[in-house]
């Protein structure tokens, strides 16, 4: 069994957003110790971030010379921001390369957000497939057939890859569509949310494809405050760096 990690220092991207905040509130709740350091793009935002203890570095998602520089020296790195954004990705998962291959050090965790309907069939229909797919997080399989073309893989696939080739340790959180007030320190919304009824609104009236019969599934923002939790208890947890990133 290895030694036990030291984690005091975080890097934490998505601050001001609806999940990334509502987490990073409840971060400093249970982890006062923990060192952690916020990029934050709007300056009106700043002191909300600072009431929680947290220091800021001003920046964007496209300030990759910022991002990668942080994500070198910081223990862990928690991506709430675009799961979609490729090269903010690729700036993380460079700094924690860096961080091994060029400083020496143990590699840094990435804890990171993807998005929804990823493992979706697809279907435009409305209609239920009984004998579909049924994947699960506990099958090391599934989440190894995951590719880049999937909604949101061509952000997953190369962090798993990272994982592989030693450079990282990465825990992906995949949420299903989420909903329920803000808690965070800068009031926001549901990506859901706002997408589903953008489509109520235009139309003035209730909406659904097909037989309405087909599943998708949601995930109180409480809730899912409550695995992250879990999720960085077992990262601070954790005795040997040789987690799968395919396996819960």
């Amino acid at each position: 069994m290895g030694e036990t990690k030291t984690i005091s220092t975080l890097f934490y991207i998505g601050a001001t957003g609806y999940i990334g905040g509502a987490v990073l509130a409840d971060l400093v709740k249970v982890h006062p110790d923990l060192k952690i350091t916020a990029l934050v793009r709007n300056p009106s935002h700043f002191q909300a971030i600072r009431d929680l203890g947290v220091e800021i570095v001003r920046g964007s998602f496209g300030d990759v010379e910022i991002i990668s520089s942080h994500a070198r020296s910081a223990d862990v790195t928690l991506n709430f921001g675009d799961s979609d954004d490729v090269t903010l990705n690729e700036a993380i998962l460079a700094g924690q390369k860096a961080r091994v291959e060029e400083d020496g050090k143990p590699r840094a965790i990435l804890l990171h957000t993807s998005g929804v309907a990823e493992l979706s069939d697809g279907g435009k229909e409305g209609k239920h497939d009984a004998n579909g797919k049924l994947w699960n997080d506990g099958v090391e399989a599934d989440i190894r057939s995951i590719t880049p073309q999937m909604l949101h893989g061509q952000v997953d696939v190369p962090i798993f890859h990272a994982s592989d080739q030693g450079y990282t340790e990465s825990y992906t959180v995949c949420p299903a569509a989420v909903v329920g007030p803000s808690t965070g320190p800068i009031p926001a919304s549901s990506a859901f949310f706002k997408y589903l009824t953008q489509f109520v609104l235009a139309s003035k009236k209730p909406l659904y494809v097909g037989e309405g019969a087909n599943l998708f599934h949601a995930v109180h923002l409480e809730d899912l405050v409550d695995l992250y939790r879990l999720v960085f208890a077992r990262i601070l947890s954790r005795t040997d760096a040789k987690a799968s990133p395919y396996a819960r």
